[in-house]
């Protein structure tokens, strides 16, 4: 793929394009009328979180467009120069990713993927994941989601974490206590957790992160640069931050984004946590101190990621009002720098008193998230930071303890409450079913509690007759043991729960929906998500195929008049090829892993039966049948997450989050533009020339390596470029009791 095709003095960052046009070779005049292009406002970098490709990236990038051309007047009734030409935004398409039999596309490519062709977008997609090397896919192959290629976006979700500093640490253990593992206990069945690899490839995320907001700041170095992240991409994005101020500055300018939003983060404040104690049990910091990271070591990383924010404030001095009326100055409309800045800045002791976006941290969260509400997480993302910065606040909290002031804002999106209103929200009494303060009925559907399951059990403990055995023999003991206990898997926040929203208001403020299938709705708590009606829509099937059959959906879930005239209900299609393709293409990750576990098919290797092109016996088909079959009734009654519905819907990204980035003048050009994206994708490096900063990263994605080193042994050099920095604060709740690593952790320390 050839990248430079114009002159060297197209790419030189330091020429503006002002304009162009296009003649024959006897142009004679020396003078032209031509239309300048209003510039890109920044560059707006989405990062997903775990098990995701960036489910929510067409339809955030969508919505920020739209919003963005309504706050900087750029839509069609605002312009005299009608659209892209004239500086409209308008997002850039993407080729597809798989095919409908759900395996990757063997034509994807940088050329196929990213249609920027007629487009105007300040996004760029980053993209990351996890790659088996051999010697992990011999240990991990047999519990985790891989495609064909050993390789999955954002890795195994159950190896998320709540602290920056388990980035650097070892993997998801699943042993509980005695032979139980965690499969023993988890009613979850659409969620199934093993042992997980080790997790520094967050760490290199990370740093491909801060190094592509370097390769922005080598084009542009005031360019604004806004980071929106989600899940766990939030604490890749956080970590990013500190690694980023590792690197060399660019003219002066620390190679850190300007802006984040945070979205649904697992990132925990929590101030004690027994279950994730205990889960973190392998994880040892370097003072020999084991489990938890404590609530003072998370705090002060907290404070140090918002200090490092907070001097990005420092960019208004280049980026001024001046600047920024100049270069988007349009007949047509009446933009302003410094109104906007009023309206949607924030102030700041940084800022000198003049409100902006730089500098700038805006959390979203959602009290309705299933997903960083566990129990073993709690993160902000569900709970937010408690506390008031107002001046007449009584208690500042975690606001107070993080120094968040003139840095930190936040919004919560919860079904019925109106998003854009400053003020507060009490997570029972602001609740949209007013449950009873501090008792059992805030969650909706009912709260799932852990339960021992012999099944699951026997299939996790298939590498041991004994604990197979034992397994069997105690399970009437462990059913009653577990049926009392009633341990719940999600926490309930405290009765007095309350955080205060001081993102700047938006007009007109607005209630969160969810979207499903092309539907909106007012109930954005959503109640079940059954993987079957993910099929598409109309389809004729074959009558071998695996998705054949419509499962019967368990009674619940329903809100309102829906739940009071519940009727017998069927996981019918709903969905489009897309969404059937992307249903296929995990259900081909689980199978692979539930056949190296059966002893379809050897431990350390490729499961050829699910790969393009394969022809699979009849045995192995019967036996697919079967597993997809019951994983398509057990999963009938799945619980929706809600851990995606802020930006899986564009009208949010085009209402709030369009107001929540910071905007200025961005100089990139599209050639530049194009290679930095396609820089952001993993999967994509081997389109780039050898001289690009972002090659080294090609070798992870092919052989699960980094200059010939195991990612765990590149992130431990002693002052290398991915070592733990000394801001991300390692200390934690279990003191240390010797010397020597404990079981299984010799390889991390």
């Amino acid at each position: 793929m050839q990248f430079d095709p114009h002159p060297p003095l197209c790419d030189d960052p330091e020429i503006d394009i002002l304009g162009q046009f296009s003649c024959n070779a006897n142009f004679q005049s020396s003078d032209r009328d031509t239309l300048q292009q209003l510039p890109l406002p920044g560059i707006v970098i989405f990062v997903h979180g775990v098990n995701s490709d960036g489910e929510w990236y067409a339809a955030a990038e969508e919505g920020l467009c739209n919003g963005l051309n309504e706050r900087l007047k750029r839509s069609c009734h605002h312009m005299q120069h009608r659209g892209v030409e004239g500086g409209e935004l308008k997002p850039v398409s993407y080729g597809a990713e798989i095919t409908a039999e759900g395996f990757l596309h063997p034509e994807m490519s940088a050329d196929t993927l990213i249609r920027d062709a007629g487009t105007f977008s300040p996004v760029i997609r980053f993209r990351w994941g996890y790659k088996a090397s051999g010697e992990e896919l011999q240990q991990y192959g047999k519990g985790i989601y891989l495609n064909e290629d050993n390789y999955w976006g954002g890795g195994p979700f159950a190896n998320g974490c709540s602290a920056l500093a388990d980035l650097w640490k070892t993997g998801l253990s699943e042993d509980l206590f005695l032979w139980n593992k965690i499969q023993h206990m988890n009613p979850f069945p659409e969620r199934q957790v093993y042992s997980c690899p080790p997790r520094p490839y967050f760490v290199l995320a990370a740093y491909r992160l801060a190094k592509l907001v370097e390769a922005i700041r080598q084009q542009q170095a005031d360019v604004p640069v806004t980071i929106v992240c989600h899940s766990q991409g939030t604490m890749v994005a956080m970590a990013a931050a500190f690694l980023g101020t590792r690197l060399p500055k660019v003219d002066g300018v620390p190679c850190v984004a300007d802006n984040y939003v945070i979205c649904n983060s697992p990132y925990s404040l929590a101030k004690c946590n027994s279950a994730e104690n205990w889960v973190a049990g392998n994880l040892r910091a370097a003072d020999g101190s084991t489990g938890r990271v404590t609530v003072q070591a998370r705090i002060a990383t907290l404070k140090n990621f918002f200090a490092i924010i907070g001097q990005r404030a420092s960019l208004g001095e280049v980026q001024t009002d001046e600047e920024i009326d100049r270069c988007m100055a349009n007949l047509e409309h009446g933009f302003s720098a410094a109104a906007d800045r009023e309206q949607y800045g924030i102030a700041g002791a940084a800022r000198g008193g003049k409100k902006s976006s730089y500098g700038r941290v805006t959390i979203y969260c959602n009290p309705h998230d299933v997903v960083v509400s566990s129990v073993a997480i709690e993160g902000i993302g569900w709970r937010g930071l408690s506390g008031s910065l107002a001046k007449d606040g009584k208690d500042g909290g975690e606001l107070a303890a993080t120094e968040a002031a003139g840095v930190c804002v936040q919004r919560v999106f919860a079904q019925g409450f109106e998003v854009g209103k400053q003020g507060s929200y009490h997570y029972w009494r602001d609740h949209w079913r007013k449950p009873a303060p501090g008792g059992n009925d805030f969650w909706f559907p009912a709260q799932k509690y852990a339960s021992y399951s012999i099944k699951q059990g026997v299939e996790a403990s298939q590498e041991s007759r004994l604990s197979t055995i034992l397994t069997v023999g105690f399970a009437p003991l462990f059913i009653v043991a577990t049926g009392l206990a009633r341990s719940p898997c999600n926490a309930s926040p405290h009765k007095d729960w309350k955080i205060e929203l001081n993102a700047p208001d938006l007009l007109p403020p607005f209630k969160p929906q969810s979207l499903r299938f092309g539907q909106t709705s007012e109930e954005f708590d959503e109640g079940y998500e059954p993987p079957g009606e993910s099929r598409q829509v109309g389809k004729q099937r074959a009558p071998g195929d695996d998705l054949l059959a419509d499962h019967e959906i368990p009674p619940g879930g329903l809100q309102g008049r829906a739940a009071k005239n519940e009727a017998k209900r069927m996981d019918r299609a709903r969905g489009t090829a897309d969404d059937e393709a992307r249903l296929r293409f995990e259900q081909r990750a689980v199978i692979r892993a539930q056949a190296v576990r059966e002893g379809k098919s050897p431990e350390g290797q490729k499961v050829q039966q699910e790969m393009p092109n394969a022809t699979p016996d009849a045995e192995y088909l019967q036996w697919r049948s079967t597993r997809v079959g019951e994983m398509m009734s057990s999963q009938a009654g799945a619980y929706a997450t809600d851990h995606s519905t802020i930006l899986t819907n564009p009208m949010h990204s085009e209402r709030a989050l369009a107001y929540d980035v910071a905007v200025g003048v961005c100089r990139i050009k599209p050639d530049q533009l194009r290679k930095l994206r396609v820089a952001a994708d993993w999967r994509l490096l081997r389109a780039l020339n050898n001289t690009e900063s972002a090659k080294l990263f090609e070798e992870y994605f092919n052989d699960g390596k980094l200059h010939g080193l195991t990612i765990t042994q590149w992130s431990q050099q002693t002052g290398g470029e991915g070592n733990l920095p000394v801001s991300i604060v390692d200390v934690r709740e279990n003191p240390a009791l010797d010397s020597r690593p404990n079981f299984g952790e010799r390889a991390f320390l």
